[in-house]
């Protein structure tokens, strides 16, 4: 009876046990970079999506082009292209597509205004030799920006975004942000656009399909304090019914029962919260040490549980670490892998490899760089 108990712990313990960090490299780029998604090749190679540039101080703007890194299986760079006009464009997301292509979104500079950058959301539709194959604008008089995406029932897309104006009374004449969904079918056209919001500052970090229309996981400012609007909509986009938490949230996930999960960041951890198919608190976990941590993006998994990504004070030997945490349906821990590769490090993608592994990327500064870089993480299988 011993041993079988004890074979059961090992057993347990050896599935919890976190990976092993395999190697890392770095990729400098011109300016600061972020990095925003990571994808594993066909032939075991990575494609790293980011953005990178510099502050232009003759007019306090910002120059910026997309970023995209093909690598070999262990990381070493075999070439890089950047995408983009002479001003700013930058990637949030990578949808990747049947053919092998993939679609990078995000927003591209069309206007000067008073100053402030005025941009379209942009995709560029780009082959697995980096070559551009088309690239549109989706926008209006406005200032657009395109954040995340999720297929549709009927094949299409829903993108949320977030969309800013200027002339906002409670902004003192300035510039108000709203949330901003777009609905297209599977060639990109446009099928309708919808903005929600209210006096002051709201984001969309998240958008996914339900049963009869879509759910919004939004940051906002407008309805009572700082937190998270959890919004949802009919077929059409309309409005149907709004709830708040407390929270920073950051990713909006499906769970295996037919609820959601939102990811963040709430009172400096890293913040994990259950919600059901009607919108009801279920659980809520924390995670963090005694100084600031931030999780940025959150990944779910075939069994039901979840990778966190972000940055880490309490554990970093400097300034910030990256941190990654794996947890279980319920959003207990299993394990987790701090990446201290610099002075200010963070993770911001991470995918499952063909081993069983993890690759994960983000950003990095390293001794004597006035910039950030990003970085590239190989872990082994659990």
């Amino acid at each position: 009876m011993w041993i079988m108990i004890l074979s059961l712990m090992l057993v347990a313990m050896q599935a919890a046990a976190a990976p092993r960090i395999e190697w890392h490299h770095t990729y400098r780029g011109n300016g600061e970079s972020d990095c925003r998604a990571v994808l594993q090749a066909d032939d075991g190679g990575f494609f790293v999506v980011g953005t990178t540039g510099r502050a232009r101080p003759d007019f306090y703007r910002m120059l910026a082009d997309v970023w995209l890194i093909r690598t070999n299986a262990q990381g070493d760079s075999l070439w890089s292209r950047t995408y983009g006009s002479a001003e700013l464009d930058e990637c949030s997301f990578v949808l990747p597509m049947k053919d092998r292509t993939f679609v990078l979104g995000g927003r591209t500079q069309n206007a000067i205004v008073d100053g402030s950058q005025i941009t379209d959301g942009w995709l560029l539709r780009v082959g697995a030799n980096g070559d551009s194959l088309w690239s549109g604008r989706i926008g209006g008089e406005d200032s657009e920006d395109l954040i995340c995406v999720s297929h549709t029932p009927d094949g299409g897309y829903i993108f949320g975004g977030n969309l800013s104006w200027y002339g906002s009374e409670y902004m003192d004449r300035g510039w108000d942000t709203d949330v901003w969904l777009v609905k297209t079918d599977s060639a990109f056209q446009v099928e309708w656009t919808r903005k929600y919001g209210g006096d002051y500052a709201d984001y969309c970090r998240g958008v996914l399909p339900t049963e009869n229309g879509y759910l919004a996981a939004c940051w906002s400012q407008s309805f009572g304090g700082s937190g998270t609007w959890l919004l949802r909509m009919d077929a059409r986009g309309d409005s149907i019914e709004s709830r708040f938490f407390d929270g920073n949230v950051y990713s909006l996930l499906p769970t295996i029962d037919g609820g959601f999960v939102l990811a963040g960041s709430g009172g400096g951890d890293f913040w994990l919260h259950k919600i059901s198919a009607a919108g009801d608190s279920r659980w809520s976990h924390t995670f963090g040490g005694a100084e600031y941590d931030f999780c940025g993006k959150a990944v779910a998994l075939t069994d039901g549980g979840y990778l966190l990504l972000g940055s880490t004070h309490s554990f970093a030997s400097q300034y910030s670490a990256g941190w990654l945490i794996r947890t279980d349906a319920n959003g207990d821990s299993l394990w987790s892998v701090v990446g201290d590769f610099g002075s200010l490090s963070s993770f911001a993608a991470v995918e499952l490899t063909r081993d069983g592994g993890f690759i994960v990327a983000g950003t990095t500064k390293l001794e004597g760089d006035s910039c950030s870089a990003l970085l590239l993480v190989k872990l082994s299988a659990e």
